[in-house]
């Protein structure tokens, strides 16, 4: 790493050394990714310090026992110290001295315990002697203490080379260039990111990564301006999430405008089966949980079923992780619903799916859902809601400590407000403007364009509180944004459309806000003026 930073400060532009922008990006990522995770040099320096000042100290202690009695350091250490004394004098075995402690009753204690037969011993007392007390092993702590100084003085030296990385990571990039080598991962120190736990989803037997991927811009040209000469990107982002622990994948049999419904469903279905085809293992803990529309042609439980089988063949599946109902139908249409719910638990229980799960359900048609499901025996285990900093309705409705109660796991999509949240953009000093953040961004096309300009002049204070919190946690905005989704219980869902996006996404897990910062992202969003256009379907 020195020789990388000496590299660097003597060569700025490196203009002859066979410099690769992928595996400077590739290094950039795991410096990003280790922000945040170890403590500053400072701290480290610190407890070095105040390690070696104690390993010296008691080192020094160790010394002062007289020459004599060092051999005894191993097995009874001793420090000599000035107290009061008793003398216990027997004639036939000598004297013996113990600790001064009371007179009266406890002195013939402290004869017995001297050794001395009662009858014939006898007492003097004198001012102060040295005695010898038990300590813990001076030898052995001292020893101890300066290694763990001399450790930690190490950590501090790797802390500060880390923060120097970060501002110019050029050097040693040039240096892999060269020579070859893959960059290793920062070591994880005291403090570091945790590792993330799986969220069990009910009885179902099927557990997820904290932080899934949405794949509502596969084949969606409206809105994301999908094409499919980026397949290929698409299909690295799935293998960059898969092989990074990302397991849960979801999609909808709607995905795809125009003669690209259900693309979604077939690239994952395809990106899964090319993936098994390397490891097998780690692709059959992949969950893909589909959505089922709710069309109005959908009339019975027997149509949902074959909408399901059809998703299965898409995907060349024979059976599904978690099968959804995409929208509920009891806001327009509550003849409807029945058939929906009847339609989901005849695909459990034609074993088409492990597990079914509901989206855009509210706090009340949600609990009469759990009960039907309940009492034909299907797990109930997901319920997927339009949930930012920008759209809280699931907190304020309730909804979250129902699902909480219920034991379903509450699935956050839109959790960057669709682009706002992303940290490409953000306000003017007027706080007006919405500029972008840097060199060759732009404001996306079509809808997207009209929510951000509407949205985020009003939401001032919350881009403002989520870029202080983000410099100073050294992440990125949508980091933040979504770590803040995973304090409150849900599991967001990103979009996915290459492996830069992804691993900038997963800078969100391993670490959790602070009370204090939620609580200041709590507050300026509730001083949004204007929210995130909320689903239509979503019900109470």
């Amino acid at each position: 790493f020195f020789f990388g930073m000496h590299m660097h400060d003597a060569r700025p532009t490196h203009k002859s050394v066979p410099y690769s922008k992928a595996r400077h990006d590739e290094f950039l990522m795991k410096v990003d990714s280790s922000r945040g995770n170890i403590p500053s040099s400072r701290t480290w320096l610190w407890i070095a310090v105040l390690s070696l000042l104690m390993g010296t100290g008691l080192l020094t202690v160790g010394r002062s026992v007289p020459a004599a009695d060092r051999g005894m350091l191993a097995s009874e250490p001793l420090l000599m110290t000035k107290q009061p004394i008793i003398v216990v004098h027997h004639p036939p075995t000598g004297s013996r001295t113990m600790p001064f402690q009371s007179q009266g009753d406890r002195m013939q204690g402290l004869v017995a315990s001297a050794g001395a037969p009662k009858s014939l011993g006898t007492l003097r007392h004198m001012p102060t002697a040295d005695v010898p007390v038990q300590m813990p092993n001076t030898g052995s702590s001292g020893f101890l203490a300066c290694a763990l100084g001399l450790a930690v003085m190490v950590g501090a030296a790797l802390s500060y080379q880390r923060q120097r990385l970060q501002q110019r990571p050029h050097g040693v990039m040039a240096m892999a260039s060269v020579f070859d080598f893959k960059v290793p991962a920062f070591p994880s120190f005291p403090g570091a990111g945790k590792k993330e736990k799986l969220v069990r989803l009910g009885d179902s037997g099927l557990s997820i990564y904290p932080l899934g991927i949405g794949t509502w811009a596969w084949g969606n040209k409206l809105l994301w301006g999908y094409d499919t000469s980026a397949d290929a990107e698409l299909q690295e982002a799935f293998d960059a999430a898969v092989g990074s622990g990302v397991n849960f994948f979801d999609t909808g049999d709607s995905y795809g405008t125009g003669e690209l419904e259900g693309q979604a469903e077939r690239l994952l279905g395809q990106f899964r089966a090319d993936y098994a085809q390397g490891d097998a293992a780690t692709a059959s803990r992949v969950c893909l949980a589909t959505k089922l529309a709710v069309y109005p042609w959908r009339l019975t439980g027997a149509s949902f079923e074959d909408a399901c089988r059809a998703s299965l063949q898409r995907m060349g599946r024979d059976q599904l992780e978690v099968a959804q109902a995409h929208w509920s139908a009891s806001n327009y249409a509550p003849w409807q619903e029945p058939a929906l719910w009847d339609g989901l638990c005849r695909c459990y229980e034609a074993g088409l799916c492990k597990a079914v799960g509901a989206s855009n359900f509210g706090p009340r048609q949600l609990r009469k859902f759990a009960n039907y499901c309940k009492a034909r025996g299907v797990p109930l285990v997901l319920n997927q809601v339009q949930f930012s900093l920008l759209s809280t309705a699931p907190l304020e409705s309730g909804l979250m400590d129902v699902c909480k109660e219920l034991g379903i796991t509450v699935v956050a999509y839109s959790p960057l407000a669709l682009g706002a949240l992303s940290g490409k953009y953000t306000l003017a000093e007027d706080g007006k403007t919405v500029v972008t953040t840097r060199d060759g961004v732009t404001l996306p096309d079509g809808p997207r364009s009209l929510l951000i300009k509407q949205v985020l002049p009003g939401a001032v204070d919350l881009i403002r509180t989520l870029e202080r919190i983000a410099a100073q946690r050294r992440k990125t905005v949508p980091q933040v944004a979504l770590n803040w989704c995973l304090c409150k219980g849900a599991v967001p869902i990103v979009g996915a459309k290459d492996a830069s996006q992804v691993k900038e996404n997963l800078g969100a897990v391993g670490w959790r806000l602070s009370a204090p910062e939620v609580e200041a992202l709590d507050a300026a969003a509730a001083k949004a003026k204007r929210k995130a256009t909320q689903n239509v379907f979503m019900t109470d």
